[in-house]
């Protein structure tokens, strides 16, 4: 390790207490953390505060190597002020069982297959994940714990919309990616804030919240277009119905009248302005039925091709976070594609001439439950299956007997956030970034902290 690990090390022991200590002087503290910890999730690496101990930079997993960053200061003295003031004993959010089952089989994935490094990378941002679910639902106790969260959400839209606007208007980028590294991380990232400002707006909380929800929802629009994701505009566009049916009404206002026309008019002005980037993009690559015909494996479904060649002879999985691994070295030539072979888990492959790949080494799947699969077996992504499964039973808890109130407007928000990170999930594997692991764990913690079932338990036991 360099000296900056030890330093980050040495300042997350000097800083843990001391916050511990300003959280047990006044409940604001705690909000105040709470907010800057869900808005830090848009840039997560900030001040330099971003540190990956044992980096393999130069591997193409999904994880590089044990990730922390500056936010992980934050949850860690929540959860510890939280179980301070309320006890160990908690009632276990929804879906936190199945969570660890897959977790536990994950773990299992990595002890049976070798190399056994690469999925310990990927084990410990899963542990992290749970982590921040597990504080976020115990600390989102109250109507003004989940106000906080949701100005939380409305700087995200208001600031990650100017971004992308930023990176598309300004610096000519052809696809945005706003604070991000890639625009499909902006795209879904954008994509699973929305539902949320949208129920807000709509909800009855207070006029400030609802006006800054309301143009957080028309950024996080804008920027899910500016990043010229096929993906994420069909997905767009059935969200946007989706919540027109469960947030609207037939009944007329002009209000209504004004809202509408106005998001007509921005949305015909960007349709305009984007229609371009787009017709060149599905003209250059088609659409996605298009990749996953997989004629001449350069489209995505060559991804499920090597997945079921994988659990072919390994059925319980080659390994979790080793798919570039084996593909590179073993299955890419079974499909005509020559990578430049790993030579070990702690040596940067040589650079070596590849004539009908892009990269040297082979990427991740572009498919959730393609990559799933492959690393962890038919039982991994039965799991999987199950705990998408929990995330949608649980956000549809609040599509029955809905209202305006803004507790029940959050939960409906979250169901189309959860339809929106599976939909996206179908042709991208970047639920696994660690900004979009924050986010939809924090999102996910919400539905369970708010959930009916829960709300009414507590309501019985005061």
């Amino acid at each position: 390790m360099e000296t900056r690990h030890y330093l980050f090390i040495i300042g997350f022991v000097i800083w843990l207490p001391l916050a511990v200590g300003a959280l047990s002087l006044h409940r604001r503290v705690a909000q105040v953390m709470l907010f800057v910890f869900v808005f830090g999730t848009l840039r997560h690496d900030a001040f330099h505060l971003q540190l990956s101990f044992f980096d393999h930079s130069w591997y193409r997993g999904t994880s590089v190597g044990y990730d922390l960053s500056w936010v992980d200061f934050l949850w860690p003295a929540l959860w510890i002020d939280d179980v301070r003031r309320h006890g160990l004993s908690s009632k276990t959010p929804k879906t936190l069982l199945l969570q660890w089952i897959f977790l536990l089989w994950c773990t299992v994935s990595v002890v049976m297959q070798e190399p056994r490094l690469f999925g310990t990378f990927e084990l410990f941002r899963m542990l992290r994940g749970l982590g921040v679910f597990v504080t976020i639902a115990r600390c989102v106790r109250s109507l003004e714990d989940v106000t906080t969260v949701c100005w939380a959400f409305a700087a995200i839209g208001i600031v990650e919309g100017g971004a992308a606007l930023y990176t598309r208007s300004v610096l000519r980028h052809p696809r945005a990616e706003g604070t991000f590294l890639h625009p499909n991380t902006l795209s879904l990232y954008c994509l699973m804030v929305l539902p949320v400002t949208i129920g807000v707006w709509l909800s009855d909380a207070r006029k400030a919240l609802r006006s800054a929800s309301a143009a957080a929802a028309l950024g996080l629009v804008l920027g899910v277009l500016v990043t010229v994701s096929r993906a994420g505009l069909a997905t767009l566009g059935l969200e946007l119905i989706g919540m027109m049916f469960a947030f609207g009404s037939l009944r007329f206002t002009w209000r209504k009248v004004v809202v509408g026309s106005l998001a007509l008019v921005i949305s015909l002005g960007a349709a305009w302005k984007l229609a371009g980037a787009y017709a060149a993009r599905f003209e250059r690559e088609g659409g996605l039925a298009r990749e996953f015909e997989n004629e001449d494996n350069s489209g995505r479904g060559r991804y499920y091709t090597l997945a079921m060649m994988m659990a072919a002879d390994h059925p319980w999985g080659v390994g979790l976070n080793n798919w570039s691994y084996v593909v590179t070295n073993r299955y890419g030539l079974a499909i005509g594609l020559v990578y430049a072979p790993y030579v070990g888990v702690d040596e940067r492959p040589p650079v070596r001439r590849v004539e009908n790949v892009d990269n040297q080494q082979a990427p991740p799947a572009h498919s959730l439950s393609a990559i799933t699969l492959g690393e962890t077996g038919w039982l991994g992504l039965g799991l999987l299956a199950l705990l998408w499964y929990g995330y949608f039973s649980m956000g549809a808890a609040f599509l029955r007997g809905r209202t305006s109130a803004l507790v029940s407007r959050v939960g409906v928000g979250v169901f189309f956030s959860v339809f929106a990170a599976f939909m996206q999930s179908i042709s991208e594997w970047e639920l696994r970034q660690t900004p979009l692991v924050l986010i939809s764990m924090i999102l996910f913690a919400i539905a369970a902290a708010l959930h009916p079932a829960r709300q009414a338990s507590s309501a019985q036991a005061a």
